[in-house]
């Protein structure tokens, strides 16, 4: 599974849960550091802030340095297709609903 079929299976399931979701699709565009999450979804029990990889797919420095500082407050971290695969995304997801 490709990031971009990662991607479109998520936000599917957010729309599905009536979770509002944020992707910005080139980051050369947005303002900032580089390295910030593929995804912010937000619910009525909270936010998370996800990088999405591909199975073979590597975050950059900058990216893990994100998750980590997110992680001090927020719910930060970085899920592959096995995370959909397992039921983690969804537990998740489910879990700010």
């Amino acid at each position: 599974m490709t990031e971009a079929e990662l991607l479109a299976e998520v936000t599917k399931r957010c729309d599905q849960l009536g979770l509002l979701h944020h992707h910005c699709r080139d980051s050369r565009y947005c303002d900032g550091n580089r390295g910030w999450p593929d995804l912010v979804i937000v619910g009525p029990q909270g936010v998370l802030f996800r990088e999405l990889k591909s199975e073979d797919g590597r975050a950059s420095r900058a990216q893990l340095r994100y998750i980590r500082q997110l992680r001090e407050l927020w719910d930060a971290a970085l899920w592959r297709p096995e995370d959909l695969d397992s039921g983690r995304i969804a537990r998740e997801l489910e879990e700010i609903t």
